[in-house]
């Protein structure tokens, strides 16, 4: 019991993305001043949200800067958008189409969604639909929600191009499958309820994502009664299809033992694994715990750094924190 209460803080601690602490910013100073541009976008991050340090969007500026010019692609989309909105900085669409292109063309995602709407509004350039439509499709491809919706609305309007209502449908499903409420709506799913069935009816024709977030929505209880058991039932399915989230959505049903399950550790640790070679960062950094602490796996420094050192490469602070400590 006490074993599964101890797994049970370090899930909820690496369980959340967004988590602070007073050193994150520590973390990456040293290597920023070093010259290092991913550290130094992190550092830019550190000052605009005030982890570990006083919030100054001056010095959230620089860093970003330093690291955007080095030609670091999340640091030029956040200085893009510093620039679109005015943070930290005089508000400059031009300035911030500049660094939406620089990101675009590495193929940030993200980027790609937004520049494609500044191109389909005038924003910091002229309109042009076709290269609103061109940023527009490679976001999209890439499973930006953004541009999926964008996109789908251009064919069911048949803005610039022939109108078609069944690619739109198509691109309104890939986001609905991705867990966006818009789409569900575009589709004709506004309430819960609605929605809560056009998740099962997707998970029905065996649809992964649409399985996974079945799942979640009984296990949350949202358009449907509370049932943990069915929550499991679908995470079992998505996981066997590969989703990354249901796997370690899974592994905590095991570790708890919710939803009729019986305590299995080293069946979490499988899970874990499962999900953190899919790239999940969470499982990444929890499989590393496990490996750390000998906890439902052979104890294995070696393996634990492996994976802290791939958690961190995506940029998860908890993880850089225990290699700096463990001197790696």
């Amino acid at each position: 019991m006490i074993k599964n209460m101890m797994l049970l803080v370090v899930v909820a601690f690496c369980f959340c993305p967004y988590y602070t602490f007073s050193g994150e910013s520590k973390l990456w100073s040293k290597a920023a001043e070093k010259g290092d541009a991913e550290a130094q976008y992190y550092q830019g991050r550190c000052y605009s949200i005030g982890s570990g340090v006083s919030k100054d969007m001056n010095k959230a500026i620089e860093w970003y800067r330093k690291s955007a010019e080095k030609g670091n692609a999340k640091a030029q989309f956040s200085l893009g958008m510093c620039y679109r909105q005015g943070v930290g900085v005089a508000k400059n669409e031009l300035e911030a189409v500049k660094w939406f292109s620089k990101a675009a063309e590495q193929g940030n995602a993200e980027t790609q969604g937004i520049l494609g709407t500044c191109y389909a509004t005038g924003a910091g350039v002229t309109i042009n639909n076709d290269e609103a439509l061109k940023w527009y499709r490679k976001g999209a491809d890439q499973g930006n929600i953004l541009a999926m919706l964008n996109l789908a609305l251009i064919y069911f309007e048949g803005r610039n191009v022939a109108k078609d209502e069944v690619a739109a449908k198509k691109l309104w499903s890939k986001a609905a499958e991705h867990g966006d409420s818009h789409a569900l709506i575009n589709l004709g799913a506004k309430t819960e309820a609605e929605q809560f069935n056009w998740y099962r009816k997707s998970a029905e024709q065996g649809n992964g994502n649409a399985q996974y977030y079945l799942g979640l929505r009984y296990q949350e209880g949202l358009g449907v009664a509370k049932n943990e058991v069915e929550a499991v039932k679908w995470f079992n399915k998505a996981t066997e299809q590969g989703n990354a989230e249901a796997a370690l959505s899974l592994s905590i049903c095991y570790a708890s033992g919710t939803g009729g399950l019986t305590p299995d550790i080293k069946k979490m640790v499988l899970l874990l694994r499962k999900s953190a070679e899919k790239g999940n960062i969470s499982a990444q950094c929890m499989l590393a715990d496990c490996y750390e602490s000998g906890y439902g796996i052979a104890k294995d420094m070696n393996k634990a750094i492996e994976w802290y050192r791939k958690a961190s490469k995506q940029g998860e602070w908890r993880a850089q924190e225990k290699l700096n400590n463990l001197g790696k």
